[in-house]
């Protein structure tokens, strides 16, 4: 999604696909979650310099500090392991060089100063795991092409009575349905229509429901247009209403929503970290949910008794929120796992099914829960470093077939978010895959 990322990735010595908003932005979003990230930036970097020149005391007492400041920063973590062997503390350094691993599988685990590790086990271990990610895996295959190369999409929902999906446009402001011969037409537009980020279906009242929000990545940009809920007639396409939000909240990016069992509408907001309910009878969106643990949240998705909304937050991971008692809590997970940079979020039988594009590889996963959906207990993956992706999004179910955008091509834009030439993008890849099969 838009802001969301650059807060997830954001490293001052690595190279990502840190597209779409300035360097401002991504320091004010990261103020949530420690001091400020000029602060933390200046810290980690000054720790780098003492590490450059081998001022090893002064480097361990800096980048101690960072990592207090930022414990999710995978470059934090890196080199607290770094710092970890230099000190002669081999448990502690591979800890936090698992984590950094399981963020992102570049990090050099050959580094010398790590060479006391090397004949360890557990380090044996690690640089396995390491490979292991790095290679390729793919169980999904492609469901349908789309060669519109400038749409831009990112999310995608599922009719099952005519058996068509529909899919937000980021830069051509639209909803587009997609039938089941591959035939893609326009469902709706309309002036007041941003970039259109999640879309979700409500089969029962036969409405489809979108998100929008003003980005510099669309057509016609402009700032000054509100972020709305919209709501479509599935059989016509005509409009039966829009949704702004509450007049206190300002600058909302609407990044995803979700439909109760009651078909109650809810939003995210991941600029304001905030969760909206639309409440029908008025005609209006209100303040749900919002908390200071958040950093940036980004998908969320019921549990299957409707008793749990679960939200990713693209830094800290993922959060439950009970819905009876609105008590948050974060999910627990003690395995070799990464709960970073997750964008799309589904569930599905007791499962959460993530989509992740803020780690390195990108990746797609099947996570198991307990009974309580406190704890994670295992995980499959359903794709990593898919030869299709180029920032995978949002997903939709169907029968047990996950169906998720495989390449949103957030990256297609210049330095001015101005769309790069057809030629020089992709057709748009949506990816299937049975769920049933990675029980």
């Amino acid at each position: 999604m838009y802001f969301n990322r650059v807060v997830g990735r954001f490293d001052f010595n690595k190279t990502t696909h840190m597209r779409h908003t300035t360097l401002l932005l991504s320091l004010f979003f990261v103020t949530h979650l420690c001091q400020s990230q000029s602060t933390f930036g200046e810290t980690y970097t000054k720790a780098r310099e003492y590490y450059k020149n081998k001022e090893y005391p002064l480097f361990i007492e800096k980048i101690a500090e960072a990592a207090k400041m930022n414990p999710y920063h995978q470059g934090a973590l890196f080199y607290s392991g770094v710092a970890a062997a230099l000190s002669s503390k081999p448990e502690e350094a591979i800890l936090f060089l698992k984590k950094s691993i399981l963020i992102d599988a570049r990090y050099d685990l050959n580094n010398p100063d790590l060479a006391t590790l090397k004949s360890r086990k557990d380090f044996q271990d690690l640089v396995k795991l390491q490979e292991e990610m790095k290679t390729p895996f793919a169980a999904s295959d492609t469901a349908f092409v789309i060669k519109d190369r400038q749409l831009h999409v990112e999310g995608i929902a599922y009719n099952p009575d005519s058996r068509s999906f529909y899919l937000g446009s980021i830069h051509k402001r639209k909803i587009v349905k997609v039938d089941p011969a591959g035939k893609v037409s326009d469902f709706a537009t309309a002036p007041d229509m941003a970039a259109i980020f999640g879309v979700k279906i409500d089969a029962q009242k036969k409405f489809l429901w979108a998100c929008s929000s003003p980005i510099a990545e669309m057509e016609n940009f402009d700032a000054a247009m509100p972020s709305k809920v919209f709501k479509y007639e599935l059989s016509t396409g005509k409009p039966a209403g829009s949704f702004d939000a509450p007049s206190d909240v300002k600058n909302s990016v609407f990044g995803d929503l979700v439909l109760s069992k009651k078909n109650e509408v809810f939003v995210s907001d991941g600029v304001n970290n905030l969760i909206l309910k639309l409440n029908e009878a008025t005609g209006k969106l209100e303040r749900y949910f919002d908390s200071p643990e958040f950093v940036n949240i980004q998908g969320i998705v019921f549990s299957d008794d409707n008793s749990t909304i679960f939200i990713s937050d693209y830094v800290k991971g993922l959060f439950k929120l009970d819905i009876k008692s609105k008590t948050l809590s974060k999910l627990i997970c003690d395995l070799d796992v990464s709960l970073k940079g997750i964008d799309g979020l589904n569930f599905y039988n007791g499962k959460l099914i993530i989509i992740q594009n803020g780690v390195v590889p990108l990746r797609a996963m099947l996570l198991n829960l307990d009974k309580s959906n406190a704890t994670v207990t295992g995980f499959k993956t359903i794709d990593r470093n898919h030869p299709a992706f180029n920032e995978p999004t949002l997903g939709t179910i169907d029968k047990g077939t996950l169906y998720y955008i495989a390449n949103s091509q957030w990256p297609g834009y210049d330095k001015d978010h101005k769309i790069l030439p057809a030629e020089q993008l992709q057709d748009i890849i949506i990816l299937k895959s049975n769920l049933e099969k990675l029980k």
